[in-house]
């Protein structure tokens, strides 16, 4: 059993699809077997004594037995082969019409893409007339710009993806300072769980006063609030930079004093080279920050989405072209399925019962070996000739009287009759 067949197994689909909850029919006929059968039916019927050479004259029989069960045997095959070509027309019906079901799904999953492309191509038009500056953008200000162009849909992701890799190297970064800094005063393990808080600060707290400095330089109308927030964003962050940065500090004070060696000019350094490295981390944030224009961003956004969505939507066409080319196909092996299995039943109700009687005959005629047998079986001549008709009477004469004849000469009667017949 190869793989294909034991998924249809497992599936419970034979190789022609054959719907479910239906009787399993009979194997098909073999036609090499069903000869060689009538061949054999006509050397047991020879053997069998049950037949003469006069059954298809005198007693005016049409046919052997063998024959009239071939018509009969043919019959029920023909009504077997019409089930069958039903169920496998049927099964091949259902195909076309999944077929048929996954073009609508594809022409549907079409549709739902286009109006998507459109609904994004609004968004970017819009996007456009704010960087255009026709009209205000976020906080009801102008954001006039250069509008982006991306070519293709790598640069047009790297643009988008490449201010948030920036923000996850700077995170990475400043975990990593925070965490040595901690494990100065705490385990490591606590230290992790103290750093990922702290090291929101570091870069939420930037980005926040860097937003705000966009904010002003673009006319911003609440200008007092954006510079308390600034202010107060500043303080905390700068003082969260120098706590950090004493902690560090004050460990290696530490260290070199049980050295026995304290260089006040080295540690005021080292403060300095720490401070700077937080602060620095934190400002390349805030200018980023500053520097923004989110309706650039936005517009990179909408218009990567909209490649991403044409090139869906080119695939999803393909797909479709390619079911569709699959139903004509499909359709017209529904009439070749319904010829085949016409001609079939017309074959085994004429072609094979013609040519099972042929070589029944054959074998019979055969085994018999007799001219007479072979005319009045084929019907050579239509009738009796004298010759025959004489000797028939001779062996019903010969019958007749083995009947009245004593018991001591039957051997001797049954010997000449059977002379007769040789």
């Amino acid at each position: 059993m190869n793989i294909a067949q034991w998924w249809r197994g497992l599936t419970g689909r034979s190789s022609l699809n054959s719907p479910k909850n239906l009787p399993r029919l009979p194997e098909d006929i073999d036609d090499n077997f069903y000869l060689a059968s009538a061949s054999r039916a006509g050397e047991i019927d020879r053997l069998s004594g049950a037949y003469d050479e006069f059954l298809f004259s005198e007693d005016g029989l049409d046919k052997m037995p063998f024959e009239s069960s071939v018509d009969h045997h043919l019959a029920l095959a023909e009504i077997r082969l019409k089930d069958r070509g039903r169920r496998s027309y049927l099964s091949r019906q259902d195909d076309l019409f999944r077929l048929k079901g996954k073009v609508a799904t594809a022409k549907y999953q079409e549709q739902q893409i286009e109006e998507r492309i459109q609904e994004q191509e609004s968004k970017l038009a819009m996007q456009a007339e704010v960087l255009s500056g026709e009209k205000t953008g976020r906080a009801g200000l102008f954001w006039a710009g250069n509008i982006p162009e991306s070519p293709s849909i790598f640069s047009a992701a790297l643009h988008v993806i490449l201010p948030v890799v920036t923000f996850v190297i700077v995170a990475l970064v400043d975990i990593r300072i925070i965490v040595i800094s901690f494990t100065t005063v705490m385990k490591e393990s606590e230290a992790w769980w103290f750093a990922l808080p702290a090291v929101g600060v570091q870069l939420v707290f930037p980005h926040l006063i860097g937003d705000r400095f966009n904010l002003l330089v673009h006319g911003y109308k609440k200008k007092i609030a954006a510079i308390l927030t600034i202010i107060f964003l500043a303080g905390v962050w700068l003082s969260f930079v120098y706590v950090l940065t004493d902690v560090r500090i004050m460990k290696i004070k530490t260290d070199m004093e049980d050295s026995g060696s304290v260089d006040l000019g080295h540690l005021t350094l080292l403060f300095i080279g720490n401070f700077i490295m937080l602060l620095g981390l934190g400002t390349w944030l805030l200018a980023m920050a500053a520097k923004s224009n989110h309706h650039q961003h936005e517009y990179l956004r909408v218009d990567l989405s909209i490649k991403w969505l044409k090139k869906k939507l080119e695939n999803t066409k393909r797909k479709t072209v390619s079911l569709e080319t699959k139903v004509p196909a499909l359709a017209e092996s529904l009439e070749v399925i319904n010829q085949s299995y016409t001609d079939a039943v017309s074959t085994s109700r004429n072609e094979l019962a013609e040519a099972a009687k042929s070589v029944y005959r054959r074998s019979l005629i055969n085994q018999f070996g007799s001219v007479e047998f072979t005319s009045s079986f084929l019907g050579a001549e239509g009738s009796a000739t004298p010759e025959r008709i004489e000797k028939k009477r001779k062996m019903e004469s010969r019958v007749s009287k083995s009947t009245i004849r004593p018991a001591e000469h039957s051997k001797e009667v049954n010997r000449e009759s059977l002379d007769v017949e040789i």
